[in-house]
């Protein structure tokens, strides 16, 4: 019961009075947010593993230092 209680606790806030046309709205945005979160962490994500690259590579980017190893 307890958790009952608190799930509807949780849907009430989260839609209040919204009809709920308006609560799938609120529901969508909240999901574009998360996609853009997650799209910048990954274009974050994949800068930071370039730099990294850059430097194993004495920073002049010409060749992978994973080509490298691969090639021995």
């Amino acid at each position: 019961m307890d958790a009952k209680a608190k799930q509807n606790r949780w849907v009430n806030f989260a839609t209040g009075w919204r009809a709920p046309i308006q609560t799938a709205r609120v529901y969508d945005k909240f999901a574009d947010v998360i996609a853009e979160i997650t799209r910048e962490e990954s274009e974050t994500d994949t800068r930071i593993a370039l730099a990294a690259q850059n430097v194993l590579d004495g920073r002049s980017g010409e060749a992978s230092s994973v080509g490298a190893v691969c090639a021995e």
